[in-house]
């Protein structure tokens, strides 16, 4: 049974027991495929290839994780299914202090597998699916990709349109994912054909060639966006070019708060662009970010951040953004000018403002995690 299929499950119930930790959870060649840090799925981390090919936990402590790239301190425990290492579990902390917390979580995941396996036999084919999204996206050769589109019966008819949908609000992640797929195959978004699945906690569709509408014309008439924001990147014209167009739509996934983005509107490739570009600046990100924690207290700076998060979200709207966070506009609209004033940006247009505080929210975000948005 494929790790995949259940990791941003298993990684949502653990993160409610331990809502301060960083947890990941990788497979037995060390890549992370589901985890609290969104922006390390898909990275590398040696402790666990370890742990995945010796059977053994591998702690990792200050003095030594220099020797492990991809990786922090933490313990890393494999997961052994039925006499079987399917992945590995890595929680962050000290190895003395977590030890015993993610041995607790190793026997969880082998009941929950074998529950799982017993309940749910019809899963094997969803699984291929999520084995082949995972190579089109991370390719490890054209022969896998082939193998597994022989075994699902479908054929890839280029270019392919890709496209990530990414919850507003979610209480219930198993609810949030049958409500979903529901309203795009009753839509007719979704083809049988056509690539889709869950990772990082988001659906990422790879549409076939043949729909009768672009998806961008598909989503605009959808009820789709009153649960999701849609994020779409440049068509793919062979099997090559997947990877690039799943990379942009996920960077405008993370940098706009808009409920439909795409690479096809001018203003938002010049977003991406100019993203990619500054992105690469990380010292003069990291001086932004100083003078923000050093001009705001912990909480005083998350409820900033999540009112310019609502209010570039809502169009700008102050009226919108301080309904949804319950303050008053006067309020919202302090905040937003304090910010631009530390941000040393209140002279910028509002294009340049939009550009630097999505960057701010991303690198934010890769501290503290998309939950310290959420009340």
């Amino acid at each position: 049974m494929l790790l995949e299929s259940f990791s941003d499950e298993i990684i949502e119930m653990v993160s409610r027991f331990l809502p301060e930790r960083t947890i990941n959870i990788m497979d037995t060649s060390g890549t992370i495929v589901s985890s609290t840090e969104k922006e390390r799925i898909g990275t590398f981390h040696k402790g666990a290839e370890i742990a995945a090919a010796t059977g053994e936990i591998v702690n990792i402590t200050d003095e030594t994780v220099k020797n492990y790239p991809g990786a922090k301190k933490g313990c890393n425990v494999p997961l052994v299914v039925n006499g079987t290492i399917i992945g590995v579990i890595g929680i962050f902390g000290n190895p003395e202090d977590v030890k015993t917390i993610a041995s607790f979580v190793e026997l969880y995941v082998e009941k929950y597998y074998q529950l799982e396996a017993l309940a749910i036999p019809r899963l094997r084919d969803k699984e291929m699916k999520q084995r082949l999204l995972k190579e089109m996206i991370m390719p490890s050769g054209d022969d896998g990709i082939r193998l597994l589109l022989e075994k699902i019966g479908i054929n890839l008819h280029f270019p392919m349109e890709c496209g990530i949908f990414s919850p507003n609000q979610i209480e219930n992640r198993a609810e949030w994912e049958n409500q979903i797929l529901s309203i795009l195959k009753d839509d007719g978004i979704i083809y049988a054909d056509d690539i889709y699945g869950f990772m990082g906690g988001r659906l990422v569709l790879f549409r076939n060639n043949g729909h009768k509408k672009s998806l961008e014309e598909d989503i605009k008439t959808s009820k789709v966006l009153s649960i999701c924001k849609v994020s779409i990147g440049d068509n793919a014209p062979t099997l090559e070019k997947i990877p690039l167009s799943y990379n942009k739509a996920s960077v405008l996934d993370r940098i706009l708060n808009k409920n439909l983005s795409s690479m096809s509107y001018f203003s938002d490739r010049s977003k991406y662009y100019l993203h990619q570009i500054a992105s690469q600046d990380n010292e003069y990100l990291t001086d932004k970010m100083d003078r923000l924690e050093k001009e705001f207290k912990k909480d005083e700076l998350r409820e900033v951040m999540r009112t310019a998060e609502a209010y570039y979200r809502l169009d700008h709207s102050v009226v919108k953004a301080s309904k949804e966070i319950f303050v008053h506009k006067n309020t919202l609209w302090y905040r937003m000018c304090k910010l631009f004033e530390v941000l040393e940006i209140e002279d910028c247009n509002d294009f340049e403002k939009e550009m630097m505080i999505s960057l701010i929210l991303e690198e934010y975000l890769k501290k503290e995690g998309l939950e310290s948005l959420r009340k």
